[in-house]
């Protein structure tokens, strides 16, 4: 099936906020991609919630190469405050880029996501990290809002966000 993407809304914020969400979002495709270049005032992971709800969330990441063992370092469970978005590290002047699949978002199931993330690491010779993530949403809500907030602190200006709607037809 060839995928074809629609934008359902794009913004760049212009001044510091607390939160920034994607309202009405449309129940007229079969997945959602959000995109987004994110910069944060204060080191601190990222939540998301659907619907506003904070329940139901579970994850699993598997990022960096342990130095000792050689094996990749895990973090996953529950969260009960959104699906949450590992080490999105701010100062006010690097950028996070990444994105959050969401598939099936409209259907009375649960809903499965993938998301990625750029860790920019300035102060270390330029390295950064790619934070991947699988998550759960154990609701079978349809999801029409989609609230992206800061663990700490705000989210910066020129921070841009951009929902895209995905028919697989």
């Amino acid at each position: 099936m060839a995928a074809t993407f629609t934008l359902i809304a794009s913004t760049t914020i212009p001044s510091a906020t607390a939160a920034y969400t994607f309202n009405s979002i449309p129940n007229t495709y079969t997945d959602l991609k959000l995109v987004w270049s994110v910069l944060q005032t204060s080191n601190t992971d990222a939540i998301v919630t659907f619907n506003g709800v904070t329940s139901g969330y579970n994850y699993r990441s598997i990022f960096d190469v342990n130095q000792t063992s050689g094996s990749p370092d895990t973090y996953g469970g529950n969260v009960t405050t959104g699906l949450v978005l590992q080490y999105f590290w701010g100062s006010g002047t690097t950028f996070n880029a990444g994105g959050m699949y969401i598939t099936n978002y409209a259907s009375a199931t649960q809903k499965a996501i993938w998301t990625d993330n750029t860790q920019p690491n300035l102060t270390n010779n330029g390295n950064f990290s790619l934070i991947p993530m699988s998550h759960n949403w154990n609701n079978t809500a349809a999801i029409t809002s989609l609230t992206f907030t800061p663990g700490t602190g705000n989210i910066a200006a020129n921070t841009q966000f951009s929902l895209y709607g995905i028919k697989n037809s």
